[in-house]
């Protein structure tokens, strides 16, 4: 590796935004992780592929921590302080290895702005111009197509479902008639109305389990998030929004298409104008900052899991233990804040280092 890019293998100082302070909590706290970070970026810089496996990996690897952790939490029939502080210092060691490390150190770090810069000198190069008024403009329009690539965030993710969802449903004479009906009763902002009707359309779908066009329905609807909330209100807004933002969401893909192929089109141009060396390092950082984008939506999957377990039962319980009516909240809440109420052996416990590498059996 080059004296140029050397910096990028030493564990980050600060990063932007890190308002909860792990830059300065968690190496003091975990000391291996330094030297987990450092091996990690030699093994993953510009390998946009292995980079991704692996964020799929270390997600697998933290879903599968967290259900050890909740699985433990469930069980336990006496939940003292000790046993929830405990949790709360298995959960940041999970939360560090398994998530920050990408999502915050990788994504947000040295490594993002490395690969932002190469991106906008790269650019530069491949980009073209006719008149040297038009080369700034050039320039940044690539290099903005470059950073927000093709690829399709949560959101947008979430409004192909909903073009895929109305076209199947108008596709079918029956659930056309939900559809029509609940199109009516959105158009008057009658949504309780729709709720309604969108229960007998569940009722409909789940009669007719066996109905291949139903089965594909209802792989579009978010019933786990149902399950998780207790309620459909994530069901309800998924159909609603289908219908009610139906064009929004066809331009909102047609854009998205058009990025693909402005995308396709900069690759070839990058292959024609640079040289064998160059394209291969324009492929590999350009492949980087899309896969940092991807990396967010990976990691934040668990969040709806996770934060309302340990941000409300947790830490609503330790606080509820100590009676403390107002704490700092997030996941920083008990080394930033609640640490000062607690008894001397449970704030010993919490700033203590803790030595050992992460292993999930031992988590």
């Amino acid at each position: 590796m080059g004296n140029e890019i050397e910096h990028l293998f030493r564990f980050p100082k600060v990063l932007p935004n890190d308002v909860e302070d792990f830059t300065v909590y968690y190496p003091k706290k975990f000391p291996p992780i330094k030297e987990y970070y450092t091996k990690l970026v030699k093994q993953l810089h510009n390998n946009p592929v292995k980079f991704r496996q692996t964020c799929f990996d270390l997600q697998k690897d933290l879903f599968q921590g967290f259900e050890k952790i909740k699985k433990d939490y469930d069980n336990c029939k006496k939940k003292d302080l000790d046993f929830l502080i405990d949790i709360d210092q298995r959960l940041h060691k999970l939360f560090c290895y398994r998530f920050w490390i990408i999502n915050y150190l990788f994504c947000d770090g040295p490594l993002h702005d490395y690969y932002v810069s190469k991106v906008r000198e790269y650019a530069e190069k491949v980009s073209v111009w006719e008149d040297l008024d038009e080369k700034d403009k050039s320039v940044l329009q690539l290099e903005r197509d470059l950073l927000q690539s093709d690829y399709a965030d949560l959101y947008l993710k979430s409004v192909l479902k909903g073009i895929k969802l109305y076209d199947l449903m108008i596709s079918n004479k029956t659930l056309k008639k939900y559809s029509d009906d609940i199109k009516a009763k959105v158009a008057v902002e009658k949504y309780d109305d729709s709720y309604a009707i969108i229960e007998k359309l569940l009722i409909e779908l789940e009669s007719h389990k066996d109905n291949k066009l139903y089965q594909e329905v209802m792989k579009l609807l978010p019933f786990h998030g149902a399950k998780v909330r207790g309620d459909n209100l994530m069901v309800y807004n998924v159909v609603i929004h289908s219908i009610q933002f139906r064009q929004k969401s066809l331009d909102l893909q047609q854009r998205f298409e058009s990025m693909k192929v402005r995308l396709e089109k900069i690759v070839k141009l990058a292959k024609k104008k640079l040289s064998k060396k160059e394209y291969t390092e324009f492929i590999a950082v350009y492949g980087m900052s899309r896969q940092f984008i991807e990396a967010k939506d990976i990691f934040g999957e668990i969040d709806p899991q996770l934060i309302p377990f340990w941000f409300g039962k947790i830490h609503g319980e330790i606080a509820k233990i100590l009676k403390l009516d107002e704490y700092e909240s997030g996941h920083a809440a008990v080394f930033k804040d609640i640490v000062w109420h607690l008894p001397n052996n449970l704030k010993i416990q919490v700033m203590t280092q803790d030595l050992t590498p992460y292993d999930i059996k031992k988590l």
